[in-house]
């Protein structure tokens, strides 16, 4: 990644190949163009950071201008982060309410199979003997899926079936 750099303060970010070969169409760049070549016209390598930790329900992150970091002699990428206003929260929200309620649907479908009368019929051989747990983990999905929260603490564990033999 390179930016143009014009009286010590970036003119350009980011600086592709194509800005570089537009502004100098008298020159012949090669596939690979080192970092000097890059220099002798005006642009810098700028060093790739990693985005800061945030709150994403309330916050996000968005590029900045690089910056010239004098205690590494180099050009660092930079980031702001910035609060988030009420419809971007309000559609963050909506998003996760949507996807617990999805998880949790999922969740009952994959289950279903247990609701059939006949596994859990003690005269069949053989049959489930934990339909009561799987009622109770299917009562906490239902709830979730009808009140869609956007944040489900704790998911419920799906039992595990034991049958009778």
């Amino acid at each position: 990644m390179y930016a143009k750099i014009q009286d010590n303060q970036v003119a350009k970010f980011p600086y592709t190949v194509q800005d570089l070969r537009d502004d100098n169409p008298d020159t012949g760049f090669g596939k690979d163009i080192p970092d000097e070549m890059w220099g002798r016209f005006g642009a810098v390598r700028v060093i790739v950071t990693g985005q800061p930790e945030h709150n994403p329900l309330t916050q996000k992150v968005i590029e900045s201008t690089p910056a010239y970091i004098s205690e590494r002699d180099r050009w660092e990428q930079q980031w702001q982060i910035v609060s988030l206003d009420a419809e971007e929260i309000a559609a963050i929200e909506a998003s996760m309410r949507n996807d617990n309620a999805a998880r949790a649907k999922q969740a009952l479908l994959d289950t279903d199979w247990c609701e059939n009368p006949s596994v859990c019929n003690t005269s069949f051989t053989p049959h489930l003997t934990n339909g009561d747990d799987y009622d109770a983990y299917r009562l906490i999905l239902r709830a979730i899926v009808v009140n869609e929260p956007a944040v489900v603490e704790t998911w419920p564990a799906r039992p595990n079936s034991v049958w009778s033999s």
